[in-house]
């Protein structure tokens, strides 16, 4: 250590006043760095803190919101149970209507005999109309049947 002052000594004055003059240039821009560092920290840890707090809101919001949906769900099964003749299916609705009976369903029920005829159609332009007339099952039949059905 001694010898470290010891190379002080031996400089000249300007010399030292010049390595004074680095010296608390060095400290004012690391004392300056050191400012800038801390207020760095600083806003960072006020952006952490705002984060988080709104982080932990939106977590109490969804437990909040997941607890009135469980105990809606709940409310629901119980009423369910309760209630075995409501015949409501999750995702259908059931109306009073009569079920939607298939082609094949229909041509069975009327044992083949009665049928739909079209009516118009085949004009070629697009305004001409079809449709569809029901025919009752006598109708069809031949005239022997219908006297032996009629009398």
């Amino acid at each position: 250590r001694l010898a470290f002052i010891r190379s002080y000594e031996d400089m000249a004055v300007e010399n030292l006043k010049h390595h004074l003059k680095l010296l608390t240039k060095q400290k004012t821009d690391l004392q300056s760095r050191l400012m800038d560092c801390h207020l760095l920290i600083e806003q960072e840890g006020k952006a952490f803190h705002k984060t988080n707090d709104k982080r932990r809101a939106y977590l109490k919001e969804i437990a909040l919101l997941t607890s009135i949906h469980e105990t809606q769900r709940g409310k629901e099964s119980s009423q369910r149970q309760k209630n075995p003749a409501n015949k409501s299916i999750r995702g259908k609705q059931t109306s009073k209507k009569s079920p939607i009976k298939s082609n094949k369903e229909k041509e069975e029920e009327g044992d083949g005999i009665g049928g739909n005829v079209n009516v118009g159609g085949g004009g070629g332009d697009s305004t001409t109309e079809r449709g569809v007339k029901k025919i009752p099952q006598r109708e069809k039949l031949p005239a022997i049947y219908t006297s032996y059905f009629s009398g």
